[in-house]
């Protein structure tokens, strides 16, 4: 899609519109009391219409990418910022993060770079929307693959991997202060369930439950392989096993 046909499209509220029965009959198949607490606490939470993104600006985006990643992995760099930072940024963690993402906004010029982060506040939504519009026709094609749920839980083995090798995981804890009051709570339920599909036993805690000891990490007595830490100033995440 050229970058004209984009800007026309997203100029157009009439050229697309949300499926809004197909978004609430699958948000009601992941069950009836999650369904009523999203619409209660995040009634803003899906757009009405979709965003429309030119090839060229997804291309352009890639080379942003692509460039930070080349400059990132240079020893120089690496020491330049190392200076600035406090010595726990020496340790360097075998695993990447999970939900590792690059945030861009639009405009007339392009495609421009916000920040780098762990944001991933809002994906398992974003895959419910994304499976629900399938029979919608549209200009254009979506920018996710398919079967994403499966995408994030082989992204959480692979971090698990990476850095423990072998070993079975287990146990999650998903951690954030006072969990149920938080605004992406509905969602901590979503990867609990996607969790707990996978054969992983999954736990929705806030960090004060948690007991370091000398054999490990504990929730209530369960030893606990990997935290997925919500836990920051504002909907955004890392992981740490």
């Amino acid at each position: 899609m050229s970058i004209e046909a984009a800007k026309e499209l997203n100029n157009d509220c009439h050229s697309a519109i949300v499926n809004r029965g197909a978004l609430e009959r699958t948000l009601h198949e992941q069950g009836e009391v999650w369904h009523q607490r999203v619409n209660e606490r995040c009634p803003h939470l899906f757009a009405a219409v979709p965003l429309f993104i030119s090839s060229g600006e997804m291309e352009q985006m890639h080379a942003v990418i692509e460039a930070v990643q080349q400059v990132v992995a240079l020893s120089a760099w690496r020491d330049a910022v190392l200076q600035h930072a406090p010595p726990v940024a020496q340790y360097a963690p075998r695993a990447k993060g999970v939900f590792f993402g690059y945030d861009f906004h639009l405009n007339a010029e392009g495609a421009h770079l916000i920040e780098i982060n762990t944001n991933a506040g809002g994906a398992l939504f974003n895959a419910l929307q994304l499976n629900s519009q399938r029979d919608v026709v549209a200009p254009g094609k979506p920018a996710a693959v398919d079967d994403l749920e499966q995408v994030f839980l082989d992204m959480f083995r692979n971090e698990w991997h990476l850095e423990r090798g072998d070993a079975p995981l287990q146990t999650i804890a998903i951690v954030d202060e006072q969990p149920r009051e938080q605004y992406f709570y509905p969602e901590f339920v979503l990867m609990q369930q996607l969790f707990e599909r996978a054969g992983i036993v999954a736990f929705i805690a806030d960090p004060a439950e948690l007991e370091a000891r000398t054999d490990g990490l504990y929730l209530h007595e369960r030893n606990v392989d990997l935290i997925y830490n919500r836990l920051t100033d504002f909907p955004c995440n890392n992981i740490e096993p």
